[in-house]
């Protein structure tokens, strides 16, 4: 009996542990499977080709001299997904000009690299028609944002259609613009751009959703 007796309190101490180790296998596996399905996907971007089917431009002393809406970006979807246009921006960087607003409305020119950014691409925040031309300051070539993108009426870039940027895209009262122009040391710019003729300028198409790029190029201002 005192053998027995001590048999028995000796497999006290093994039996907790084999259960301690069961509850720590039985948690493992039930954090695992938390973690299976609640795990989320990276979301992914649109994959599409985009072309550059005409970059021109200047700046206002060059000869002759160049107007804000003489400057142009045409990009080609050539094939691919369609990409959402309130989902989708574009930011341009390069060597330009602006107006400096910081003051005022009336800006003085300032030049030096810019960021140009079209929060989204569609028609609202964006000049809708073409303005006075008795002033003299804008080309009889330009329409307004809306009338040079007939193709993203349907809300979508999708292959097949041209995007159309201009330098005078933004809307003339600042802060509905979604044409947002970006300069060191300049606190407002009226978001109208000019780019340097010659000089080179990088173009990223971008998912808002994401925040990641879906094609970044590089292009030549003529």
């Amino acid at each position: 009996m005192k053998r027995f007796g001590e048999n028995e309190v000796a497999v006290t101490p093994i039996i907790g542990t084999v259960v301690i180790v069961g509850l720590t296998v039985v948690m493992f596996v039930a954090v695992a499977a938390i973690s299976v399905f609640s795990f989320t996907p990276p979301e992914s971007v649109p994959q599409a080709k985009i072309v550059v089917e005409n970059v021109k431009g200047g700046l206002r002393y060059d000869t002759p001299s160049v107007n804000f809406n003489e400057n142009w970006i045409i990009l080609y979807h050539e094939w691919g997904e369609s990409m959402n246009t309130s989902g989708t921006k574009i930011q341009i960087r390069g060597y330009g000009e602006t107006q400096d607003n910081t003051f005022g409305e009336i800006g003085t020119l300032v030049k030096g690299n810019i960021l140009v950014e079209y929060v989204n691409l569609g028609y609202s925040g964006k000049l809708e028609s073409r303005p006075n031309q008795d002033s003299g300051r804008y080309s009889p070539e330009y329409h307004g944002y809306e009338f040079h993108n007939p193709d993203l009426s349907d809300g979508s870039w999708s292959a097949g259609d041209k995007l159309t940027l201009n330098g005078q895209d933004s809307k003339n009262s600042g802060n509905s613009s979604t044409v947002k122009v970006y300069m060191d040391g300049v606190t407002k710019t009226s978001n109208n751009w000019r780019f340097s003729k010659g000089g080179q300028i990088t173009i990223t198409v971008m998912d808002i959703a994401t925040n990641k790029a879906i094609l970044v190029f590089q292009a030549t201002v003529k």
